[in-house]
């Protein structure tokens, strides 16, 4: 019994699936959600470092922003037959979300002053460093709701303002993603009932993956065209756990997969400023068709010496299939526009559209996602601080996203371990942010 719950121990403590992050999927500070997650050309500040790091040096100051932002995803799952709703199984309901973000633009001085710029931004949950979820493949999980928001995202960006071609910038950078990694090594003695050896080896991993940016900034007609990249980025874990069973054998789990998957992503952005009112539109294209299984795979194997004399070895082992979940690559049109009605208030208002790259999920596959229609509007508003603390005006920025994901239908045939289903969700995204340039 003691052996089944350290196993049970094993599996709940075993890394799980998370997908892309939290800039993909919500946007990053007030105002990049608020106009529709169209940053590409107009990310300005420390949201470059991640969108487009070679808009860095356009800001010429250094610059400091804090933020806050908190999400409820609202999903309903159900049979479509009322007599399949009693034995009905799904996934517990995404929970609520929240993170603060931090970023920090530092412009290089002296002789190239106005043309490198040094950005750094981060993600944090509030709740936890980090958080991963898995389902068995016939309970109906949600792939962008589970878990994906609960983890640490760091981008750090560096952007070059061409010499003597002052509309060209490039840039480059790095996403950063880490979690806890590690195996369990036990030996237990069942005639004694106790176990002779209990050992964790856990650690930190970091990942790594490049991102770069070209940006074409005509000042004097307000006019700008970026492009940018994003590598993909995840973590392959492998968490080897070893039961040595004294004078039985040795149980051998095995567990890996992948974490936390972000897939190639390449965007071209235009914003175009005609007075107080700047347009803001984005193509992005992800390679999801390279994501890998977001299930757990599980290998168990026995060496024992007993189970040879009786000659029954390799009875007891088992290995889980890896199967390709079959993504179809995506393409998101995103839309802004900001109006500063004042020159210390703006309007702000956007629309994107992502296309699910989740196929219908009519086989042994259950991951729920759909298309998805985010709706966002905002403000922003600058002021003197009353306290003369601060020599130049202060900036907060408010935003609310709505995001919809309409019914969609999942049609079994009888064989299937789950009867036929419908589900759907929205999201609601408020978030926050002060900024202050020195």
């Amino acid at each position: 019994m003691r052996a089944g719950r350290i196993l049970m121990l094993v599996l709940a403590l075993s890394p799980a699936t998370g997908r892309a992050n939290v800039f993909e999927q919500f946007g990053f500070e007030p105002r990049g959600v608020a106009m529709g997650g169209a940053q590409t050309a107009s990310g300005d500040g420390h949201v470059a470092s991640y969108f487009n790091p070679s808009m860095l040096p356009l800001g010429k100051e250094f610059s400091f922003g804090l933020g806050m932002s908190w999400a409820q995803p609202v999903a309903d799952v159900h049979a479509q037959a009322i007599n399949d709703q009693a034995g009905f199984k799904a996934s517990p309901a995404p929970p609520t979300f929240g993170g603060i973000t931090l970023g920090v633009v530092f412009p290089f001085g002296g002789k190239l002053d106005n043309h490198l710029a040094l950005g750094v931004a981060l993600y944090a949950p509030t709740s936890t460093v980090i958080r991963s979820q898995a389902y068995s493949p016939e309970i109906p999980s949600w792939y962008f709701y589970g878990s994906k928001p609960d983890r640490l995202a760091l981008s750090v960006g560096l952007g070059l303002r061409i010499p003597y071609l002052d509309w060209l910038y490039i840039g480059g950078g790095v996403n950063v993603l880490g979690a806890f990694l590690g195996g369990f090594d036990f030996k237990v003695n069942l005639f004694n009932k106790e176990f002779e050896k209990r050992q964790l080896d856990n650690s930190l991993a970091l990942k790594a993956a490049p991102s770069a940016g070209l940006t074409l900034d005509f000042a004097n007609i307000g006019l700008r065209i970026a492009f940018s990249y994003r590598g993909e980025l995840d973590l392959h874990y492998d968490m080897p756990t070893t039961f040595e069973i004294a004078d039985v054998g040795t149980l051998d789990l095995q567990m890996r997969g992948h974490v936390h998957y972000t897939p190639h992503i390449m965007s071209l952005g235009l914003r175009w400023a005609i007075g107080p009112v700047t347009t803001s539109a984005e193509l992005r294209y992800a390679l999801w068709s390279r994501a890998p299984d977001p299930g757990v795979q599980v290998s168990m194997t026995m060496d024992s010496e007993i189970a040879t004399a009786l000659g029954v070895e390799g009875r007891f082992d088992a290995m889980s299939q890896e199967v390709s979940p079959g993504f179809s690559d995506t393409l998101e049109p995103h839309v802004g526009i900001e109006w500063y009605i004042v020159p210390r208030f703006a309007a702000r208002l956007g629309y994107f559209f992502r296309p699910t790259p989740v196929p219908k999920q009519n086989g042994d596959t259950n991951i729920l996602d759909g298309d998805t229609h985010s709706f966002s509007a905002g403000l922003g508003f600058n002021f003197n601080d009353p306290l003369e603390v601060f020599a130049k005006p202060v900036h907060i920025d408010l935003a609310y996203q709505f995001m919809w994901i309409p019914e969609r239908r999942a049609d079994k045939n009888a064989a299937s371990a789950v009867p036929s289903y419908v589900y759907s969700a929205y999201v609601h995204n408020v978030t926050a942010a002060v900024t202050y340039a020195f």
